[in-house]
């Protein structure tokens, strides 16, 4: 028999996780230049691919173990469909989070990436609504664009400040 569908459901919940930690990093790091948090943006791309992993797991696991159909989906569960849209982001940034895609994107490969930010509020509707806390997107999703605010605004800053 197949395991408990928890752990499908944890490793989902991980998977979230580790994208928030990876995406809230960099505004972070430019709020608090510590040499630690620093030290742990050189993982970033690691980070992603073990949560794409992680998603693979959650995905194939919470099909089998709830034996989700087709049918599930073409009846518009919304979660469900979140979940596959956002599977189809972190399917692109896996396949493109590797150094053979920084050669051959250059330029573009970090436009690419940036399909990173709407996977993010993705990944949290999805959790929300299979949860039924849809807060959880008002907390990640708000604090997320608040540090992303923050952290343009102390660029900007700096930038202001240096042509002076």
């Amino acid at each position: 028999m197949f395991p408990d569908y928890k752990l499908f459901l944890n490793l989902g919940n991980a998977a979230m996780l580790l994208v928030t930690a990876n995406l809230f990093l960099k505004p972070i790091v430019v709020l608090f230049p510590f040499k630690i948090l620093k030290k742990f943006m050189h993982y970033r791309r690691e980070v992603g691919v073990l949560s794409f992993w992680m998603f693979v797991g959650h995905a194939l696991g919470m099909f089998v173990s709830q034996a989700y159909t087709i049918q599930d989906v073409l009846d518009f569960n919304l979660f469900i469909i979140l979940g596959m849209i956002a599977g189809y982001g972190m399917i692109i940034l896996a396949l493109t989070s590797n150094n053979l895609a920084v050669k051959y994107l250059k330029r573009n490969w970090k436009k690419v990436q940036q399909l990173a930010y709407p996977t993010f509020f993705i990944i949290v509707a999805h959790a929300a609504l299979a949860e039924g806390e849809i807060g959880k997107v008002f907390l990640f999703g708000g604090s997320f664009i608040v540090l992303k605010g923050l952290q343009y605004w102390k660029q900007k800053k700096r930038i202001g400040s240096a042509q002076d």
